[in-house]
């Protein structure tokens, strides 16, 4: 069940009232709350939808990647755990459900496309302590724009173009975004793991 009481440790406030609202939403939507539903998509529907964009590189197959996704997390928000990153949850059931899209409807496309996104990294492929320390880090040591263009990037496989269109922002912003994190993720890692 899920629980909206939860503490998140090492967030700011500001960040904790947020996760507390779509823990809330996620319980209400598990009860059958249309209005939840709706108030989650106004939340994050912009995001599922560039990172469909992103991947399908068409509007209308992104718009139904986005639709398909909402419809997910209607049928299946038991699956959700409470207190992980819903952020990115929902955005590696998009990065999926885009590419089941593409091998269905866009048989056209040549399959080194298809092999590619296969490749790309998805969090369960992570070792447990590595991804516990990656998300601990993250946290910790990021800014909160450092951090969504990382898991972007690296989490969730997009390119750094890809990144500035889901996140509205310039390519120069998020490649120093990017850059500027890795440094000090690089930085932790090293205090953190003496040679």
């Amino acid at each position: 069940m899920l629980q909206s009481s939860h503490v998140y440790p090492t967030t700011t406030p500001r960040k904790a009232a947020a996760m507390l609202n779509v823990d809330s939403l996620l319980a209400s939507i598990q009860r059958g709350d249309t209005h939840a539903l709706k108030a989650l998509y106004e939340q994050f529907g912009q995001q599922v939808y560039s990172l469909a964009y992103a991947v399908t590189q068409d509007k209308g197959t992104a718009e139904e990647v986005t639709q398909d996704v909402f419809l997910k997390v209607w049928n299946k928000v038991e699956h959700y755990e409470p207190g992980t990153n819903f952020r990115a949850w929902l955005l590696s059931m998009t990065r999926n459900q885009a590419i089941d899209r593409l091998r269905r409807e866009k048989k056209e496309r040549t399959q080194a496309v298809v092999w590619d996104l296969e490749r790309m990294p998805a969090p369960s492929q992570f070792a447990d302590d590595n991804i516990r320390w990656v998300q601990r880090a993250l946290s910790e040591h990021l800014t909160e724009d450092q951090r969504e263009a990382i898991e972007l990037a690296f989490l969730n496989g997009l390119t750094h173009e890809q990144v500035a269109t889901t996140l509205g922002a310039p390519l120069g912003t998020i490649k120093t975004r990017i850059r500027d994190g890795l440094q000090k993720l690089r930085k932790a890692w090293r205090e953190e793991n003496p040679a």
